[in-house]
Formats: structure tokens, sequence, C-alpha cells
């Protein structure tokens, strides 16, 4: 069996814990040594059950993969060049917080081969970024991008929140003009979501902090398209942007279902009509994998799962969903997809152009409950 497609580590290491993460990380870095040679032996027991492993696109997401040391990060690349072939990489992606970005730090990720940074700003106030817990200031915000380019990152994307009580539509259009003005090719903007376990969940359940407003995150989401389509990005996801020959290929990928493996604790992995996840607890990986024990659990992708997830992952892209790519998994969804689809075209939720589907400007609105609304 052969295998080409993307590369997903999952770095479980955060300084501090942002109030709205729901993501698997711990604080703690002290079995940091321990869960890297994990990951390493998981790289090549994942390459070892296929013939000829290609990748062609890398990413390390968390978490703060830029918490790990250059020397951290090269052992992780050593063993990925040695055991997959990566001379037809397209991209080599790494997550990056302002606060751990330096002259020193970014010419050792130039010299591993990493030419795309991932830079979660989120804001470029400091009570915002307090209030998210943070753990940069505004000054790092502000001054890590040009730093970034300067170093010669000229595939950059930033990472932006909007949506949260103390966002002011004035402070969130300084947050996209400062982007602009630097002339990043991507942003990445996310509207707030408070979810379940998370301390701003329970911020708000004791009265502390108060809930989003519906109206600030669609007047937001509405300024985001706006002022970005006005400067010449594509909005090629619902919260992605980006200039015309600078879409993200990895993110792209998923929604286009390229395979991918993923290692790392909470990691996930899709390939062979399967998808797979991996324990999300550092100190459990680290068992399964040390002592040659399966750290994942994994589903059959039927017909009914991959028709649903072509319409969660795909409506809300630019390419849109194709009667023959529904035609692929099942000719007897195809009838059910149409009837479905209909009244959001004449809705104007959804834009039919022949036989493909994609969501409109008015339909990304609520992108989340058009998509499961055509679900089986």
């Amino acid at each position: 069996m052969n295998f080409e497609g993307g590369l997903y580590l999952h770095v479980p290491f955060c300084k501090q814990a942002c109030h709205y993460c729901n993501f698997h990380f711990a604080t703690s870095l002290t079995h940091k040594s321990r869960l890297l040679d994990a990951m390493k032996l998981e790289i090549v027991r994942q390459a070892s059950q296929f013939e000829r492993p290609e990748l062609k696109t890398i990413y390390l997401g968390g978490g703060s993969p830029s918490i790990l040391t250059i020397q951290d990060l090269d052992s992780l690349f050593e063993v990925i060049h040695k055991y997959f072939r990566t001379d037809e990489v397209q991209e080599i992606t790494l997550e990056a917080n302002p606060d751990d970005l330096n002259e020193e730090y970014l010419s050792g990720l130039k010299g591993l081969g990493i030419h795309r940074l991932s830079i979660g700003i989120q804001s470029f106030f400091d009570e915002d970024l307090k209030w998210m817990n943070r753990a940069h200031d505004s000054r790092q915000a502000l001054r890590c991008v040009p730093m970034a380019m300067d170093a010669g990152f000229d595939a950059l994307s930033v990472d932006l929140i909007f949506g949260f009580p103390l966002l002011s539509d004035d402070k969130y259009i300084f947050n996209l003009n400062t982007i602009i003005d630097w002339q990043v090719p991507h942003i990445s903007s996310y509207s707030l979501t408070v979810e379940e376990k998370t301390p701003l969940f329970k911020s708000i359940k004791k009265g502390i902090d108060v809930r989003p407003e519906e109206g600030k995150n669609v007047k937001q989401f509405e300024l985001t398209h706006d002022i970005l389509v006005q400067q010449g990005y594509d909005q090629y996801e619902v919260s992605n942007y980006a200039k015309p020959d600078k879409y993200a290929v990895h993110n792209s990928n998923y929604w286009l279902g390229i395979p991918y493996l993923g290692i790392g604790p909470a990691a996930h992995s899709y390939y062979n009509n399967r998808r797979f996840w991996n324990v999300a607890n550092n100190q459990q990986y680290i068992r399964f994998v040390e002592a040659n024990e399966n750290a994942f659990t994994y589903e059959e992708i039927t017909p009914e799962i991959a028709y649903n997830e072509l319409m969660l992952t795909r409506l809300r892209t630019i390419w849109g969903v194709s009667l023959d790519e529904i035609r692929h998994i099942n000719s007897i969804y195809v009838p059910y997809f149409q009837r479905k689809i209909k009244p959001m075209i004449d809705l104007g939720i959804v834009d039919q152009n022949g036989e493909s589907f994609k969501l409109t400007y008015k339909g990304k609105l609520m992108a989340d409950y058009w998509t499961t609304e055509l679900f089986l």
C-alpha cells in the first residue's frame, strides 16, 4: 500500500491555557523529551506500514509547536526525512506564538526547511490578550510579523479572533488593517466560540463573563469579509482568506479529502477509507507507544459518513460540492441532496453553477447550520 498526502504533528504543550481553548495540551514540559521520543517512534511506525510513503505537506500544530527548541524540531525532522519521501513536499508549516519568535529562533526555523508560519496573534490590544490569557503582549504581537518577514518568511498566516465582548468594531478594523498593511498573504479570522470544559465556559456559567453577542459576531464577520475582499483576498473557506496564489496547501487538502497522517496525542489520521484518532492524554499516549501498542481508535468511513463529511468540509469552501462527488460516494444520495438543497438555493443560501453548489456570502453567516441541514 502506498501513501501520498500530508503529515500533521500535534505538539501538546503550551506556556499557559488560553481561556477559550479546547484543544488538547499540557502546560508542564516535565515529560517533553519522553513524549517527543514517542512521537518519533510513531513516525517510524506510520511510515513502515506503506511501501512508498510520500509527503506533500508537513504541518506542526498544537498546542504551541514554537515552544520546542530548534534542537527538538531538528530531531523530529531527522526522523521524518529518513522514513518518508520528502523531496516533493510543497509546504512545511509551523504554528507559532509571538512571544516565542526572535531573530535567532526564526533563523533556526529557516535552517530546518520550514518556510511557512501560522502566527497566533488574535489581537493587537493588551486588554484583549489579557482577557484571553494569551502569553504574549501587544508589543510582541506588533513586532513578530515584520521580524519574520525580515528573516525571509514570505509565506505567512496570521490568526485573529472576533466577536468577544471587549472587541469593538474600531479595534477589530485596526487589527485587520495592521495585517493588511504588512501585506500578509493569508489571514484566518475566527468567531469566538464558547466550548464546554474551557475556563471561558466556566467563567460565563459563574456570571463573571458574558456570552458573545450574536449581533456582534455577524457584524464583525461582515467587516472581515468586506475589508479583506476589497483588499484582494479570496475567502476560500468560511474563516480563511488568502491572496489568490497563497491558499494554505495543507488545510486545503483536508477540505479536499486528501489523505493525512497524524502524529502525537489527540492527532487524527485519514487514509484507506478509515479515520483514526490518538488518545488525548500525554501519559497514556507515551505508554501505548513505548509498549508498541496502538494509541489510536478508528472507524470505517461508511458511505453515509463520507456524504456527511463532504457536506461539512466542502460546501463552506470556494470549491463547493458537485453531484459527481456525491455520485462517487453513492448515487442514491443525489435525489436526497437535490431535495434538501433546493430551498436553500431559493433562499439565496446556496449558489448553483451547473452541477456544483457552494454557500453564498449569506449562507456563510450560518455555515455550520446549513451544512448540517444537508446531513443524512
